[in-house]
């Protein structure tokens, strides 16, 4: 005798050879797709970036309709001492006090020594600003006699540009001259002395072997890759103009102890870099890439590796084909500032840069960005590639250059 059990409890210690338990119906669909085993979906991929194309305005200018971007400046800060003796002790200055005029451009010298003489009233360290008052005032002298000695419809920019690129070109005569830059030289000297280009902050104009490709326009990587590539920009091409004109000041810091050559509190003292960093870098997005170390820090102007390691970068650089890489588009040539006097001159090219996260490796964006070729290894020993020269990035490292003026890790009078 069978036993149904449908409806009913299962006995105790019941078993029945004979029975089947229900089995719950199962779509066609669903027996598919257990023969057919899920694929896992694919992560996509970040797409490549765009080729840049050249753009049909070059012809157009920008002036007076481009703004570029200004970083915000701090408000004005004040400090009150009613005593009738100056403070002459910085242990004595009140709390949170700064000789820094940060909410000032460092380049309006007649702002720089109206607040001197403020400062000097105010009796708080008043030998820091007779000392910069004099520096200002020797500044103006040397700009009226420049502006004296140019036409007199020239800009205060246009006028030390002018001097920048003549000092410039009698550094290429001397034998430095590896990327043909004198004929664009030549060329945007006399486009600024008659008065066909102006100095724009935030506008290029970019220049292939003596010739003027475009007029005044925001600088954008895409449009300058496309353009050098068709002009062969690796040499004879130039970028003209920038976010604005003036000293680019350098000095060395050491940074094997991670300590500098000036003293802190001083007005011109330089910041402690921090601990090396990897990055790596490459010619273009065809090739391999290299790791270098940088030092993060907020006091550096430029980008810069040594002429050696970038000769190094080309040897390694190497495409999975074997070919050997696109030489690296050139930009122009910097004249440096050497903070205690003299000058150095720099060649450009245009690099990709990529900051690593030593815990994910293949992470992190590449970036272009301008780089500067330094001729001085002067940043000690056990440095990635060749024990020379490391990487300084834009705004973010500091082992080479000075900081701005008004860039200072510890203000003065803060505990």
């Amino acid at each position: 005798m069978r036993y149904s059990l449908r409806g009913r409890n299962k006995p105790a210690g019941f078993y029945n050879e004979d029975y089947e338990p229900l089995k719950p119906k199962t779509s066609a669909a669903r027996i598919k797709a257990k023969k057919t085993p899920a694929k896992r979906k694919a992560k996509a991929a970040k797409p490549a970036p765009k080729k840049g194309k050249i753009p049909k305005d070059l012809d157009n200018s920008y002036m007076g309709i481009y703004t570029p971007e200004v970083l915000p400046r701090p408000k004005k800060q004040t400090w009150k001492h009613d005593g009738e003796k100056p403070i002459a002790d910085m242990k004595k200055v009140p709390r949170g006090w700064s000789s820094h005029d940060s909410d000032l451009d460092p380049d309006d010298i007649d702002a720089q020594i109206e607040r001197c003489r403020e400062r000097i009233k105010a009796k708080i360290m008043p030998s820091i600003f007779e000392a910069r008052l004099k520096e200002c005032l020797n500044r103006k002298d040397e700009r009226d006699t420049m502006m004296n000695d140019e036409a007199e419809d020239l800009s205060w920019n246009v006028a030390q540009r002018l001097e920048d690129l003549e000092n410039i070109r009698s550094w290429l005569e001397k034998g430095n001259d590896d990327d043909n830059q004198i004929p664009n030289v030549d060329a945007i000297i006399q486009a600024y002395a008659v008065g066909d280009l102006d100095w724009n902050a935030g506008l290029v104009t970019y220049w292939s072997k003596g010739k003027q490709l475009c007029q005044p326009r925001p600088f954008k990587w895409e449009e300058f890759l496309a353009i050098s590539a068709k002009h062969k920009g690796h040499i004879g091409f130039w970028v003209e103009g920038g976010p604005k004109v003036g000293q680019i000041l350098l000095k060395e810091i050491k940074p094997s102890t991670g300590t500098s050559n000036g003293q802190e509190g001083d007005q011109n003292g330089l910041l402690t870099p921090s601990s090396p960093s990897p990055v790596d870098i490459r010619l273009n997005d065809t090739v391999q890439s290299h790791p270098f170390s940088y030092v993060k820090d907020s006091g550096a102007h430029l980008m810069t590796i040594s002429d050696r390691d970038f000769a190094y970068l080309h040897k390694v650089s190497v495409t999975i084909e074997g070919f050997d890489p696109k030489p690296a588009a050139s930009m122009g040539v910097t004249r440096v500032h050497l903070h205690g006097g003299g000058e150095l001159f720099w060649r450009s090219k245009a690099l990709q840069i990529k900051f690593r996260d030593p815990d994910h490796p293949k992470r992190g964006d590449w970036e272009w960005v301008q780089c500067h070729l330094s001729e001085e290894k002067v940043m000690g020993s056990d440095r990635i590639p060749d024990s020379g020269n490391c990487v300084l990035y834009r705004d973010i490292l500091l082992w080479k250059y000075g900081p701005r003026e008004g860039i200072n890790r510890k203000p003065q009078g803060v505990v």
